[in-house]
């Protein structure tokens, strides 16, 4: 479903883009995309209870729609990682020690029937120092380093496929309606995740474990009215 909201905001960000329009007009729009998430953990999760200790969490995510109507055509697509540091105490409680995340430009792959796919992005990391309070735009930043992903996803197990539709808006603003279709399915990931800083240190962001994934594909119909 991720896909189908992705490709519905695009396609009202078309509608906002162009002229005011008429009363009751009617504006049709299609999508669609496709989608990755690849996450690796050293975490114990199979466990009934962690046991006290230090470990990891990195997911991955990777975006890439389109959405034409209207004479007009917006793409959309990105590589998204995040990383965190864990510790569990004695009681059970979890503390997060460090976090960073950062996205970027990057390509996403999926073949057809979600058979497999992959990522492949190099992202900068940076910090910033100092935001525009106005804006929230970084005024002052300093480089860390860049995030290199460079994954396999072989599909695995069934293909799961779904059909929906769905409707919002409010009287007097913009009203849709829409309609999709799309598969989904798990994944095993292979490949390359590092973080290299400035000063040349290398971490493999996956931690040598295994690792899951999942595939995604959509298409979907929107017609869009204005009242």
């Amino acid at each position: 479903m991720r896909r189908i909201l992705l490709v519905a905001s695009l396609a009202l960000a078309l509608m906002a883009s162009a002229a005011p329009a008429a009363a009751a007009e009617t504006f049709q729009f299609r999508g669609q995309g496709n989608w990755a998430n690849a996450s690796f953990s050293d975490v114990p999760f199979s466990e009934e209870t962690i046991p006290p200790g230090t470990y990891f969490y990195t997911d991955v995510w990777a975006s890439s729609s389109i959405v034409t109507g209207e004479g007009q055509t917006y793409e959309d697509s990105g590589v998204c990682v995040f990383h965190s540091e864990i510790t569990v105490d004695a009681d059970g409680n979890w503390f997060e020690n460090n976090f960073f995340g950062a996205c970027g430009a990057g390509q996403l792959t999926i073949a057809r029937r979600l058979g497999g796919g992959s990522v492949v992005a190099t992202i900068p990391m940076q910090e910033c120092l100092n935001w525009d309070k106005d804006t929230g735009e970084c005024l002052e930043a300093v480089d860390l380093g860049t995030i290199d992903v460079d994954l396999t996803l072989t599909g695995t197990g069934a293909t799961y496929r779904y059909h929906g539709t769905s409707s919002g808006g409010s009287a007097g603003l913009y009203q849709y309606s829409q309609h999709g279709t799309g598969s989904s399915r798990a994944a095993v990931p292979a490949g390359t995740l590092t973080f290299t800083t400035t000063d040349g240190s290398v971490t493999d962001l996956t931690g040598g474990v295994a690792g899951w994934a999942s595939l995604q594909q959509s298409r979907d119909g929107y017609i869009e009215v204005v009242h």
